[in-house]
């Protein structure tokens, strides 16, 4: 298994004979999304552009990908997407400008759960937030039945979560 982040080129180059971003949109769509979420398709220019926007606000998607067996030369990017996780990195005001990682979307394929998929896919932004000199603290909120799952990798319950649907 290969956890790594997403990168321009799997995004530009994109097509519905991807494995990678097929499986990947298999994975996301396993997630139970809100019930006023409208999911486009995930080659559709409108996700492209997304997945862009993201890059350029230093918005990670990170993928747990098992790999072809391939000579091709550009076969790191090809692979089946087990799951999925985001890193958004936040310069925050009160730390002079230093950066909090947060960590979003975290979801596995319903069929390879219990494999340490969600633990690598975890570790790995963990281990990137650590090696960027400028990041201070890593976060995430999570469903109370889940802290058990992020504390393996670590991870510590401080506060509480707030919030209000919009």
């Amino acid at each position: 298994m290969i956890i790594r982040a997403l990168d321009k080129s799997d995004i530009l180059f994109a097509n519905q004979h991807d494995p990678t971003l097929g499986s990947f949109k298999a994975v996301i769509d396993s997630f139970r999304p809100s019930k006023n979420c409208i999911r486009p398709s995930l080659f559709s220019p409108q996700i492209q552009q997304l997945l862009l926007e993201r890059l350029e606000n230093n918005i990670f998607t990170y993928v747990a990908q098992e790999q072809y067996n391939s000579d091709y030369p550009h076969a790191r990017n090809f692979g089946i997407v087990r799951g999925t996780a985001s890193l958004i990195l936040e310069r925050k005001l009160i730390h002079g400008g230093a950066i909090c990682g947060h960590i979003e979307d975290v979801v596995v394929d319903p069929r390879h759960r219990g494999k340490g998929i969600g633990q690598q896919l975890i570790e790995k932004i963990i281990e990137d937030c650590e090696n960027n000199k400028e990041c201070y603290k890593v976060i995430l909120d999570c469903e109370e039945e889940l802290e058990s799952f992020y504390a393996k990798s670590q991870m510590n319950k401080v506060a509480i979560c707030m919030r209000i649907n919009t």
